[in-house]
């Protein structure tokens, strides 16, 4: 472990510098300004990046126009698509007998169809899900 050196201390950590300045009577100075911290902007930036993921109404516009073509018109009626959440297309169903159904009969059939239409890295997977409204959709 290297020794401690109180003069790498940030500005903000004024007491601690007086302590440090006190402890190892150091000459009567301002600490040094403490280097910007760049670990926030790989931390924004993937922020950004996971919001925009999650806001992308121009892809599930397309989805939702496209839906009866790419799950059947019959299951169309029966199931919606939901969110577009990290990758994952979460699918409302209207009633378990329908969700049941959907989810076993496609088995990666609909995640195919969707990643050659829209893109392989736009979708990474299909979620199954009760509809939250319960089929109530106008």
């Amino acid at each position: 472990m290297p020794p401690y050196d109180p003069l790498r201390r940030r500005r903000e950590d004024w007491l601690r510098w007086q302590v440090a300045r006190d402890r190892f009577q150091l000459a009567d100075r301002e600490p040094p300004a403490g280097e910007p911290d760049l670990a926030l902007a790989p931390a924004i930036g993937e922020a950004l990046r996971t919001i925009d993921r999650r806001c992308q109404p121009d892809v599930m516009e397309l989805v939702r126009k496209a839906w009866p073509e790419l799950i059947g018109p019959a299951a169309a009626r029966h199931a919606r698509p939901g969110v577009l959440d990290r990758g994952a297309l979460v699918v409302f169903a209207e009633n378990t007998v329908w969700l049941s159904e959907l989810s076993r009969g496609d088995r990666g059939g609909l995640l195919k169809r969707l990643q050659r239409r829209f893109g392989a890295d736009r979708f990474r997977a299909v979620r199954w899900k009760p509809d939250p409204e319960g089929g109530r959709r106008a």
